[in-house]
């Protein structure tokens, strides 16, 4: 989330009748847009909050700081700086805790396909904060040196005993976090909770395609949002699928706008941190409904790593979440979808 810029509001307005005395009421919607996370965000709600485009931005500041591996002053830089052990005030970073612990809780959901420590993959894959070459061929002895940086077991977080402190432990310096898989969900639920403290019932918040909703639309209805075509050059307006979610958060992840291709060789972003692989997934795009950004965020990434096949086993085993996939059988020309049993109360029917 860099340079963040001031959020332009704009207020749109739509006409209701009121059936019972037969006038004309005026219901407004603001909206907030703005640049992070290295993305863009929109924000429609209902309601008046003064300065909102000021106290949005300076949260995602204080986000950024804590969470953003291009930060090399923020929380995550310096734990990542670390040689084995870093400390800092629970009043001077009210994220990273949070963050942390609970991606390790949906690391082990998931049998580690979701793993914070990925990062070293991640770098040396040339998707990181380091910006290095992608590499064209990779040797046992490399993915071996990786694989033993990686996984939950290498890090711990505590609290001190006086509780107001909260302390990262690596088992090496050589072990990195890496939260961009889930931050961005998370923005978007601290978003939310700053709206829902200010009484706004009726909003939705997008961070780079991770949506958190809550009430109704400016129309009086469910919030439409819509699955973007799992292809490189497809622009945002070229919706495959158009979902309704109200009280619920949406995230869609996908290898087809971030990997590399040359010759023989496609490498792409998402690692899956239990071998070290940068093989893409047979998944085109996985999107996730959940009560939580931050999970529905991280949960497609989890999908996306387990391919197909597993994927399928593992959201069919929780009915708190709902899951789309799209995908393209060998040789054929048309996507396929599928849909986990509690997508279908999303779906819009005419």
């Amino acid at each position: 989330m860099k340079n963040l810029v001031l959020s332009a509001m704009i207020l749109f307005t739509f006409i209701i009748s009121c059936k019972e005395k037969n006038q004309e009421v005026v219901v407004s919607y603001d909206v907030l847009t703005g640049k992070a996370m290295g993305t863009t965000y929109t924000i429609k709600y209902k309601g008046k909050i003064d300065g909102a485009a000021q106290q949005v931005d300076s949260l995602l500041a204080a986000f950024n700081r804590s969470l953003s591996t291009y930060d090399p002053e923020s929380t995550i830089s310096k734990i990542n700086q670390s040689d084995g052990k870093y400390c800092f005030a629970v009043s001077d970073d009210q994220f990273f805790e949070y963050s942390l612990t609970r991606a390790i809780e949906l690391s082990e959901k998931s049998g580690g396909a979701f793993d914070p420590t990925v990062m070293p993959a991640v770098n040396y894959f040339g998707f990181g904060y380091e910006k290095k070459a992608k590499p064209e061929t990779v040797s046992k002895q490399t993915i071996d040196s990786l694989m033993s940086l990686i996984g939950i077991n290498k890090i711990k977080i505590y609290r001190n005993t006086k509780g107001d402190s909260v302390c990262i432990e690596k088992k090496s310096k050589g072990v990195k976090i890496d939260l961009n898989a889930s931050a961005p969900g998370h923005g978007v639920d601290e978003i939310a909770q700053f709206f829902e403290k200010k009484g706004v019932v009726d909003y939705m918040i997008e961070i780079g395609g991770e949506v958190r909703t809550a009430g109704v639309n400016a129309e009086g209805k469910p919030w439409t949002i819509g699955i973007s075509r799992p292809e490189s050059g497809a622009g945002v307006s070229d919706v495959v699928m158009p979902v309704s979610i109200s009280n619920k958060a949406l995230a869609t992840s996908g290898n087809y706008r971030n990997f590399f291709e040359k010759g023989n060789i496609k490498l792409a972003h998402i690692i899956d941190p239990r071998s070290c692989s940068a093989r893409p997934s047979d998944i085109l795009s996985a999107t996730l409904i959940t009560d939580l950004c931050i999970d529905a965020d991280a949960l497609a990434t989890t999908c996306m790593v387990l391919g197909l096949k597993e994927a399928k086993e593992f959201v069919e085993a929780d009915t708190t979440i709902a899951a789309f996939f799209i995908y393209q059988e060998p040789k054929a020309d048309t996507l396929s979808f599928y849909f986990s049993p509690g997508f279908s109360n999303h779906l819009i029917t005419k």
